[in-house]
């Protein structure tokens, strides 16, 4: 079963908060080589995000449609800013 992000994501996220993990089937091309299209993947709680963790955000389109992307912390900047980058992309 597909679900969209607005209705899979509170889920994921209750279920995080209380500790548990979760794992979800990851779709494109971004993390290649290390993820493939079908992969599985499995979430933990993450209260510290460090440099190289791969983590779940909510991307930043204005005007599109709410879209989430698993990448990489590529670059920290004192904690109040993380840089995140596909494995296969050259930008963040």
């Amino acid at each position: 079963m597909i679900l969209p992000g607005r209705e899979l994501m509170p889920v994921i996220r209750a279920a995080l908060d209380r500790g548990q993990r979760v794992r979800m089937t990851v779709t494109g091309s971004s993390m290649l080589p290390f993820l493939h299209d079908s992969d599985v993947v499995e979430l933990e709680p993450a209260p510290a995000p460090r440099l190289g963790d791969m983590v779940l955000v909510q991307a930043a389109t204005p005007g599109a449609a709410e879209c989430y992307v698993l990448h990489r912390i590529v670059r920290m900047d004192g904690g109040a800013a993380f840089f995140i980058r596909g494995d296969a992309q050259p930008h963040c």
